[in-house]
């Protein structure tokens, strides 16, 4: 069966309002013209990226509205996982090649396998210093730091050699999910792995995510959803609202909300702190979920797989709209800055319920204020401002959101 076209579905562009339409949540994209997809990502410029089960890499420069096949050099076309490091490198790791790099968006790649073994990549992830880690199928985990030239196997302590799943937490922990040998943690950059399992059971492990209160969160295939909220020393299932027990991937939005893609039954997001979530199904033909991903604007993008597969993109943004089980008005709202780490501009959403005077400024470790972002009165409703630290060193940095009835705060990382 041939992809869906984009004529064949309503395209509904919304605009903002105060819930999510009920009609349609989702809308499938013009292509990619592939319909088994296995991962996304999106750069600093809204690029979409979307790897694919036999057709390599595909691209969009404008939001899914069109699709290009950039796959020049990749010599195997099975894209099991994308990263972007902060000079917005891309790399795809591959079935039975390794990894692959792209230094122009996209439009050539490079092998980047030199100690790998013509190993199958399961994930990647990048941490602040911008070393890449490979998460494989039989070779456990590799690290690379020279931007994939070479690669070295990182495995102490590491029980499972097939890694599914890896996340790079913001104390730089770093967190490895393995086939039915649960989560494992390093803390010295992937030197050695200690076992984070307690309360978890022997399911594979296939997506990881941490959001801003620092709970912890694995996906499984067949146990569906746990969470920690003691940074791994204890977990507990968290499926109330759950269709299926497939869990493959997770998103967290610049206001912080957690979002997730199961196998089977679609896309969840999970109540602000709770242990429930809502289906986010309208509009998705299929239900197989393998890839979430936002852009800058907080639109939700899926990529999917099976005869409707292909990218699904949300009718409106995530967080400038409330979502329909939200019954509480709006209150005051700090976004997490995007993208992050970031080299050197990013962008700072903010939400507030009423007109008042606001001020957003930045400062070093130090507690020295470095910027102020906005110093006026502000009307009700979703703002966003763009911080350009040029002339910053690279560090983290506090930026606080003051109002007459809130003060609150979020770390960034500059990388240079």
């Amino acid at each position: 069966m041939l992809p869906l076209s984009r004529a064949s579905f309503t395209i509904l562009l919304l605009t903002v309002s105060s819930t999510f339409a009920q009609t349609n949540f989702w809308q499938q994209t013009s292509g990619p013209a592939s319909q088994h997809l296995w991962s996304l990502a999106i750069n600093a410029s809204d690029h979409v990226f979307a790897g694919s089960g036999g057709d390599g890499v595909f691209r969009s420069t404008n939001n899914g509205d069109s699709w290009t096949q950039v796959n020049s050099g990749i010599t195997h076309a099975t894209v099991n996982a994308l990263a972007i490091n902060a000079s917005g490198h891309l790399f795809a790791g591959t079935t039975s090649s390794g990894v692959y790099r792209s230094a122009n968006n996209g439009d050539t790649w490079t092998a980047a396998n030199s100690g790998m073994a013509n190993s199958t990549v399961y994930a990647l992830a990048i941490d602040s210093s911008g070393h890449l880690y490979a998460g494989t199928r039989s070779n456990g985990a590799l690290r690379s730091t020279n931007s994939g030239s070479s690669w070295t196997a990182i495995n102490v302590g590491l029980a499972n050699n097939c890694v599914r799943a890896l996340a790079i937490l913001a104390s730089g922990d770093i967190l490895a999910g393995t086939n039915s040998g649960g989560v494992f943690r390093s803390t010295d950059n992937g030197n050695t792995w200690t076992a984070i399992n307690a309360g978890l059971p022997s399911y594979d492990v296939y997506a990881i995510a941490s959001d801003a209160n620092g709970y912890l969160y694995v996906g499984t295939d067949g146990g569906g959803v746990f969470r920690s909220t003691d940074n791994g020393g204890t977990w507990a299932a968290i499926n109330t609202g759950l269709l299926c027990n497939w869990f493959r991937c997770f998103a967290i939005n610049s206001s912080g909300r957690l979002f997730a893609g199961g196998d089977a039954c679609g896309a969840y997001r999970l109540a602000d702190n709770g242990t429930s979530w809502t289906a986010l199904n309208t509009g998705l033909t299929c239900p197989d979920v393998h890839a979430l991903a936002f852009n800058s604007e907080g639109y939700l993008f899926a990529a999917t797989w099976g005869n409707y597969g292909g990218v699904y993109r949300s009718v409106a943004s995530t967080t400038s709209m409330r979502l329909v089980e939200d019954i509480a008005p709006i209150g005051y709202e700090l976004g997490q800055n995007y993208p992050n780490p970031f080299n050197p501009v990013t962008a700072i959403s903010y939400q507030l319920p009423k007109q008042g005077h606001i001020t957003l400024k930045v400062y070093n470790v130090l507690g020295r204020e470095v910027a102020t972002l906005v110093n006026e009165v502000k009307e009700p409703g979703t703002h966003k401002v763009v911080w350009d630290a040029t002339c910053l060193p690279s560090g983290v940095y506090l930026y606080e959101m003051t109002t007459r009835n809130t003060q609150v705060s979020k770390k960034a990382l500059l990388t240079k």
